[in-house]
């Protein structure tokens, strides 16, 4: 559940622009990172991956919303500040509160093992969650919430403190210059992982979706040929409506008339790893269509069919 819902909201961060505010951000970071390195006391590489994080984070809180037109709610305030009730359910985790860690991971591994200063850096990027919270309540770009900051707030601890063996063991020797070799090599290990783990996300996508293709293919041939009308002649008798469950191995989460007009509709759901997928059945007068789904709208409580 939690997986899938984290893919809809990559995709719709990705489908929403993300990426035309990133990559200028990304080009910036670059430009910046000889003189950041020569500042700060490190590789060229490891600054632009500092800075590169940092422009991912600010892309993804601030950028989009800014080019979408906002997206908060009510008066710019800090109100959220003092309020009880969100502070309690700050450590919900749910799909959106575990992204919110994970986008400060690399931000508090790379700026940490840039400065080899794990607690400085871990200050400065509460401090910036602490920013981007209040621009998103006082710019009305987004709905400002301690659940974000307290999340963000360990994604960039777990970076932090995942830099210091790193900056140990493979980022630098005792006296401060870059092992060449065995950064690569760390390089390498980091892409490895990160290809075989995409590769799993996408054989998960490729099977949910595989097997809601067979759903399909089946309520299309159990239900081939019917129309409302024969659905609704169904659904008054009781052996009818037997029938209708039994027609397929998976039985329907909701089935109903539309709202007040004459058409019918059902959803069939099936799961892989987590993902949620379903099939949905629309029949009218003349015949019936079928319908993909994914996510919430395969898993949310609906007693009706909605109208439309």
């Amino acid at each position: 559940m939690i997986a899938d819902a984290a893919n809809r909201l990559v995709t719709g961060n990705v489908d929403s622009g993300v990426l035309v505010v990133f990559l200028p951000l990304l080009a910036c970071a670059l430009a910046l990172s000889a003189r950041t390195a020569r500042r700060i006391g490190c590789s060229r590489l490891l600054a632009g991956l500092a800075l590169a994080s940092v422009a991912g984070i600010l892309a993804v809180t601030l950028g989009v919303r800014a080019i979408n037109g906002g997206g908060g709610f009510g008066n710019a305030s800090l109100g959220w500040v003092t309020d009880g009730d969100l502070w309690a359910n700050s450590l919900d985790n749910g799909a959106g509160w575990w992204l919110n860690v994970a986008l400060f991971v690399p931000a508090g591994l790379f700026v940490s093992a840039a400065t080899r200063r794990a607690r400085w850096s871990l200050v400065g990027l509460i401090g910036l969650s602490v920013l981007i919270e209040a621009v998103q309540s006082l710019g009305l770009l987004g709905a400002a919430d301690p659940a974000d900051l307290v999340a963000n707030s360990i994604g960039a601890a777990i970076g932090c403190c995942l830099s210091i063996p790193v900056r140990r063991l493979v980022l630098l020797d005792e006296g401060g210059e870059r092992r060449s070799v065995t950064f690569w090599v760390f390089l390498v290990g980091v892409a490895g992982v990160i290809a075989v783990g995409g590769m799993g996300w996408l054989s998960i996508v490729a099977g949910a979706d595989a097997r809601r293709d067979s759903l399909a293919n089946e309520l299309r041939e159990a239900f081939a040929g019917t129309t409302a009308v024969e659905i609704e002649a169904k659904l008054d008798s009781a052996d009818g409506f037997e029938q209708m469950l039994s027609a397929t191995s998976v039985r329907p989460g909701y089935l109903g008339r539309v709202g007040a007009t004459a058409e019918f509709e059902g959803r069939w759901s099936t799961e892989f790893f987590g993902l949620h997928r379903c099939v949905f059945v629309r029949w009218t007068v003349t015949g019936m269509a079928l319908r993909n789904g994914s996510g919430d709208e395969c898993t949310i409580f609906l007693e009706n069919p909605p109208a439309g």
